[in-house]
């Protein structure tokens, strides 16, 4: 269990100092990791939980919770793994500027951009803390440099969440009439949640997932798996 717990320590420390990106799930995986390093202290608090008066409810939540992250594993994959069908209009949803998951996503739109000439985009991000520049606005700046007509990208620069790419690039395709079919480009771990807020939404699409690097792919999994049940759960 120590070996293990060092083992995945590291998994969740690395990508902070390499790749400085911390999020949520990179507190969970640490506090698994603690958990298993520290596992003697670990099993006296389960024996304490599971011989509480409420042992029953704490058993029942475990099992359900642990059914509930394979299920959202399962279709994490399979939704990841979907291809979308012919031209359709793509709807680009941004993350932190210059991150390897954003320009991951920038090259997926392109080679899709590419070899479908008729289709059009919508980069959807806003402006975040450090500057004045939104994340659309990077995304549009970058597509065009690889070579794609400023005219086939248009831009949402007012969102700050998921739900707000989805909502403000509905009332883009409004303002503008554009047709769809409409196609979500994003992180393959990010996919199902996105389509899953975009039916909420109103909009039927399919998804082009882009890649995400092995390095960071551990704790976005565990920030996803928390940001699926609490959408599931509560809302």
């Amino acid at each position: 269990m120590l070996y293990a717990g060092i083992i995945l320590l590291l998994v969740f420390v690395v990508p902070i100092f390499v790749k400085k990106v911390f999020h949520l799930g990179s507190v969970f995986g640490i506090v698994i990791a603690l958990s298993l390093i520290f596992s003697s202290y670990t099993r006296m608090i389960l024996y304490v939980l599971f011989n509480s008066p409420v042992q029953a409810f704490i058993k029942i939540m475990l099992v359900l919770l642990i059914a509930l992250f394979i299920i959202e594993t399962y279709m994490m994959i399979i939704y990841a793994l979907k291809k979308p069908g012919n031209d359709g209009l793509l709807i680009v949803l941004g993350c932190k500027k210059g991150s390897d998951t954003l320009n991951n996503r920038i090259k997926k739109a392109y080679a899709y951009l590419a070899d479908h000439p008729q289709s059009l985009a919508i980069v959807s991000g806003g402006v975040d803390s450090h500057d004045n520049v939104s994340e659309a606005e990077y995304m549009k700046e970058q597509l065009v440099k690889m070579g794609i007509d400023e005219d086939r990208i248009y831009e949402e620069t007012r969102s700050e969440d998921t739900k707000e790419n989805i909502r403000y690039s509905l009332e883009l395709i409004d303002k503008h009439q554009l047709a769809g079919p409409f196609i979500l480009v994003t992180s393959g771990f990010h996919i199902y949640r996105a389509r899953l807020i975009a039916l909420r939404e109103g909009m039927v699409v399919s998804s082009l997932a882009s890649r995400t690097p092995l390095l960071l792919l551990p704790g976005y999994y565990l920030r996803e798996l928390l940001a699926l049940s609490a959408h599931m759960i509560f809302k």
